[in-house]
């Protein structure tokens, strides 16, 4: 059975150029759902033929929107916030993952990186409030015990790290690198 490709004309709702545009000769952009997201993929004309129903012309579509872009999602937050967290920005780290927590609450990710942008930015209360939320919502999450152990470990309360570093390591025998602070938090 052939895959559905949504035809292109569909996809355009914010855009003023077709998103289905001959790439280079020979090829095509196609956009495609997968997983109920949008993706363009390049391909040949005839692989395209032969693996979609309809393929549609280029199409030049401009719709009445005051927005010329679309508004930023979730996911493009959170990424964004993830690589400010790895690159030392925590206060722009935290921003960014506000903002994910407003577009999409509740998502167990957003809270335990919320929870380390507040480490790092020194509001270990807060931080606390939002790794025990990312563990009320997935209390076998090994990296969120690890990071929780680690906040306790960085406050000096090894009592409280121990049991997060173990049951981390129970549940994920590859962190055997946890060792080391289990022991130390064992004496």
């Amino acid at each position: 059975m052939k895959n559905l490709l949504v035809l292109c004309a569909v996809m355009a709702l914010a855009v003023s150029a077709s998103p289905c545009v001959e790439a280079e000769e020979g090829m095509v952009d196609v956009m495609t759902f997968e997983n109920g997201e949008a993706k363009m993929i390049q391909m040949s004309k005839e692989e395209a033929d032969a693996k979609y129903v309809d393929i549609a012309p280029p199409v030049q579509i401009t719709l009445d929107r005051k927005a010329e872009k679309e508004e930023p999602r979730a996911e493009q937050y959170y990424s964004e916030g993830v690589q400010l967290l790895q690159g030392g920005e925590f206060q722009k780290a935290l921003e960014a993952f506000i903002e994910a927590d407003k577009l999409q609450p509740g998502e167990p990710n957003v809270y335990n990186s919320l929870a380390m942008a507040y480490q790092k930015t020194g509001d270990h209360d807060r931080a606390l409030e939002y790794f025990k939320k990312a563990l009320e919502i997935n209390p076998e999450s090994a990296e969120y015990l690890v990071n929780l152990a680690f906040y306790y470990y960085d406050l000096g309360k090894c009592d409280l790290a121990l049991p997060n570093f173990q049951k981390a390591l129970n549940l994920n025998s590859q962190m055997g690198g946890l060792s080391r602070y289990i022991d130390e938090c064992s004496q």
